[in-house]
């Protein structure tokens, strides 16, 4: 009975952290993401981020199933690592302090979009 109240108190005192993780600003994110003790936790970010933002834009355009992909919001290529799209979301927080206090997932989408645009199309 401890061991099962011990594993609820632990899992449910992580989901304060979560919540809290996705409305930061991109300040909160530099910090992380320039402390070398907290990168682990700034790659899962950015990895979750661009997931999301993947899965999302797979949905919203329905591009699932063999049909193209009309309304990409960035073409990274597929040989970019987690952390180098960490490195590009750094130097995008640093090249732009005026708009750090901006939610960061907008923050990382336009740090994308300015390193990796999608080709035009002709």
């Amino acid at each position: 009975m401890k061991k099962t109240i011990l594993l609820a108190l632990v899992a449910l005192s992580g989901m304060p952290c979560i919540i809290l993780a996705q409305s930061q600003p991109g300040n909160f994110w530099l910090e992380q993401c320039t402390d070398p003790v907290l990168d682990s936790v700034c790659l899962g970010y950015v990895h979750g981020l661009a997931d999301g933002i993947d899965a999302t834009t797979i949905v919203l355009n329905n591009s699932f199933a063999g049909k193209p992909n009309e309304r990409l919001m960035y073409c990274i290529p597929h040989r970019v690592t987690t952390g180098q799209a960490r490195d590009v979301f750094v130097h995008y927080l640093q090249a732009h302090p005026g708009s750090r206090h901006q939610p960061a997932s907008g923050l990382f989408i336009n740090a994308m979009q300015e390193a990796f645009p999608c080709p035009s199309k002709k």
